[in-house]
């Protein structure tokens, strides 16, 4: 599930507030870098994903037995992770641009608002 390669510096406590210290994975898969980049590290910690594919994922103690949900080992050993999966958020992103008249993905770092079609609801 990935290698530990290094630790973070005084440097990135003081830009991202990342504790001086904690462990940098190095891992293949785009999944396991968004679980590492939202903090769910330790037992309890959840996130929610969404892409072409989503889920909601916690960080636990122990596999949990439920064939509803994923669960496998998490890339800090002694820990699991354990996922729902939801297999049509990307759809639904896809459903908002068209309901809000969205043309064109939202840039967060142009400032610009998105250009809304003539079918946009007012």
């Amino acid at each position: 599930m990935g290698r530990e390669i290094g630790r973070t510096t005084r440097r990135a406590r003081e830009r991202f507030g990342i504790p001086k210290g904690a462990p940098v994975y190095a891992v293949r898969c785009r999944f396991r870098r968004g679980i590492g980049g939202t903090g769910v590290l330790e037992k309890g910690r959840s996130c929610e994903r969404a892409g072409s594919s989503g889920g909601i994922n916690l960080c636990w103690d122990r596999f949990v037995g439920d064939k509803r949900l994923l669960s496998y080992e998490h890339f800090i050993e002694g820990l699991w992770n354990v996922a729902g999966i939801t297999s049509t958020s990307g759809l639904a992103v896809d459903w908002a641009e068209r309901a809000l008249g969205i043309e064109r993905p939202l840039s967060f770092d142009s400032g610009e608002l998105p250009k809304k079609s003539s079918s946009s609801p007012t």
